[in-house]
This record gives C-alpha cells, sequence and structure tokens, in this order.
C-alpha cells in the first residue's frame, strides 16, 4: 500500500511539474505531441509520443541517478555495459584471465601483532572466529560513558 501511495504522488509530482513548466523539455516535448495530434486529428500517433515519453523520463533518471556524482556520492549502481560484461565476456572455468563471476577472495588478517594466522570456515558463519577473541561480560562491553549514566 505504501508503495501505491508514493507511485501516485510521484505521479502527481510529475504532472504537476510538466504543467507547471518545471521540466521544459517534457513540457516541450508533450505540448508538440498534443499538438502534432490535433493538426492531424488523428489519435494514431499516440502510443509512438508515449513510449517517447517514457523514454525520455527513463533518460533524465538515468542522467540524474547514474551519472550525477552529486546524487550518488560515489556508490554507482551497475552500468548496462558492465552488467552485459559479466554476462557476455565471464571467462567462466576455462582458466581464462576474466575475473567475472568468481566469488571474491579475502586475504586472513592476525588479530594483533602476536597474534598467527588461523584457519576459519567462513562458510558457516561469515568472517567469524569466536575461539580468537577474548571473552567480555555484558558489562565490559558497554561504553564507561554509559556505565557512569546508568549508576547515576
Amino acid at each position: 500500500d505504501l508503495y501505491r501511495f508514493q507511485i501516485h504522488h510521484l505521479f502527481k509530482r510529475l504532472v504537476y511539474e510538466i504543467a507547471t513548466w518545471k521540466r521544459p523539455f517534457l513540457s516541450l516535448y508533450l505540448f508538440v505531441a498534443w499538438m502534432k495530434c490535433v493538426h492531424l486529428s488523428s489519435m494514431a500517433l499516440l502510443p509512438t509520443y508515449v513510449i517517447g515519453f517514457f523514454v525520455i523520463v527513463m533518460l533524465n533518471n538515468y542522467f540524474t541517478f547514474i551519472l550525477d556524482e552529486k546524487v550518488h556520492c560515489g556508490y554507482m549502481s551497475l552500468t548496462m555495459s558492465e552488467i552485459l560484461g559479466a554476462l557476455l565476456l565471464t571467462g567462466g572455468g576455462n582458466g581464462s584471465s576474466r575475473a567475472n563471476g568468481r566469488p571474491l577472495e579475502v586475504a586472513k588478517k592476525p588479530l594483533s601483532e602476536k597474534d598467527e594466522f588461523f584457519e576459519v570456515d567462513h562458510m558457516e558463519f561469515p568472517f567469524s572466529a569466536k575461539n580468537h577473541y577474548k571473552r567480555m561480560s555484558i558489562k565490559d562491553s558497554f561504553a564507561k560513558s554509559y556505565i557512569s549514566d546508568t549508576q547515576t
């Protein structure tokens, strides 16, 4: 129900922005499409203009959310070329040098300077090594400021 409300709100906002020319390219496109339909006295081109409208909206979203660094702050989603490269150019198991599709490998790190590397089965519980960390009580794991606040 929340998605339906959100989509309804976004649709109303898009219609408002087009009607008030806050998105001038979309407003101009719809105005020219409408005038062309009026000039021809036909609705035969309406499906073409509707598809063109959705393509323009998707391109606008692509330029806004994928290409603009101010919006995505360095956390970009996959581009179409990366998706196609991973699907079509994967080396697979034939011994090629491509790394697409292979799982990531994480190097083992010592817990402290004096610790040795240890073998851990990361498949059962990822990155857990309960026997190699010191045990603490709940009171020891709290921040010192929290303990002093609760005692007063």
